[in-house]
């Protein structure tokens, strides 16, 4: 049974699982792996990534984004707007909090499993 991490918004609908990218040169280098693209915000220098990515996280952003609207376009499941939630990219890692206040840390060689209907993030 998978743990829930966080929950944002769910802006594209979807189910996938795969390791952490916390940039768009990251995924690019990474392609062909099974990746979520996880970005503070998204902006259009992020296509790479997203496209690369078998989902995508969006901490900051909306369902008008640029993760939202290039995750619908493309089909991938997306979640956006998490609040607690503290990334630290020179570090490639990612701290979630779930809505109980508990805090779970995880890597560029964890997985994350993105719900893009529920908004929920999870892991085994």
């Amino acid at each position: 049974m998978q743990k829930i991490l966080a929950k944002g918004v769910g802006a594209s609908p979807g189910l996938a699982t795969g390791k952490l990218a916390f940039s768009s040169v990251d995924a690019e280098r990474r392609k062909g792996e099974k990746l979520v693209f996880l970005c503070d915000e998204s902006g259009h220098e992020d296509r790479i990534g997203i496209e690369a990515a078998v989902a995508v996280v969006s901490v900051r952003g909306g369902l008008t984004g640029d993760a939202a609207i290039m995750a619908r376009a493309l089909g991938k499941p997306c979640v956006v707007g998490v609040p607690g939630t503290k990334v630290f990219f020179s570090e490639r890692r990612v701290v979630f909090r779930s809505a109980d206040g508990q805090e779970t840390e995880l890597r560029d060689t964890d997985e994350l499993t993105v719900d893009g209907k529920t908004g929920e993030l999870r892991r085994d």
